[in-house]
Parts: structure tokens; C-alpha cells; sequence
């Protein structure tokens, strides 16, 4: 059985696809939304269910080099979308951990 490696752009270590959280940006809108069942289209990155990664994982140069966005470009991450998707995320992690007990 083949397991689907991805690297969490939080912490960068390598762990089992099913064990991460994937968060997507829209190439139509460039909304940044989390994924929870992997089909979403648009460019994705992967963050570990732990508070740690996830603030890591949130701050906007490590977003603008997961989903491959100039530093100074207007499609730059906002404080807003951060400050939701950090939500988002910890919501999902305390989930996942739950899941995982």
C-alpha cells in the first residue's frame, strides 16, 4: 500500500497525508480556505494538527512561499484571512486529535 507523503509547512518534517491539515488558495478568487476532504482545486499546503505548527505554519512569508506568491504582490496574505484560518485550524486540530485518542 502506497502512503502519500506530504511536508507541513510549519514545522517542514514529512509525515502521512492523512495525518495533516490541507489548506487551499482559490486561483479564481485567492481565498484561503481549509480543506477538509483533499479535492478542493487550487494550489495546496500541508499543516501538522498542532498549535505549534500552525502558528508557524500561518505567518504570511511561509503562506507566500506554500502557495507561491511575490512578497510584494497585491494577492498578499492579509492579517484577516490569518487571523481566521488560525481558528480554522486549531478548531480542526483539537478535532483530529480527539479522533486520534
Amino acid at each position: 500500500m502506497v502512503v502519500h507523503q506530504r511536508t507541513c509547512i510549519g514545522c517542514q518534517q514529512v509525515k502521512a497525508r492523512e495525518n495533516l491539515i490541507r489548506i487551499v488558495r482559490s486561483p479564481i478568487s485567492g481565498a484561503v480556505v481549509v480543506d477538509l476532504h483533499g479535492k478542493e482545486k487550487g494550489r495546496g499546503a500541508y499543516i501538522c494538527p498542532n498549535l505549534d505548527c500552525i502558528d508557524k505554519a500561518i505567518q504570511p512569508q511561509r503562506l507566500n512561499r506554500a502557495f507561491r506568491i511575490a512578497p510584494g504582490s497585491a494577492d498578499r496574505t492579509c492579517t484577516e484571512i490569518v487571523t481566521r484560518l488560525k481558528q480554522e485550524l486549531s478548531e480542526l486540530a483539537v478535532l483530529m486529535r480527539k479522533k486520534d485518542e
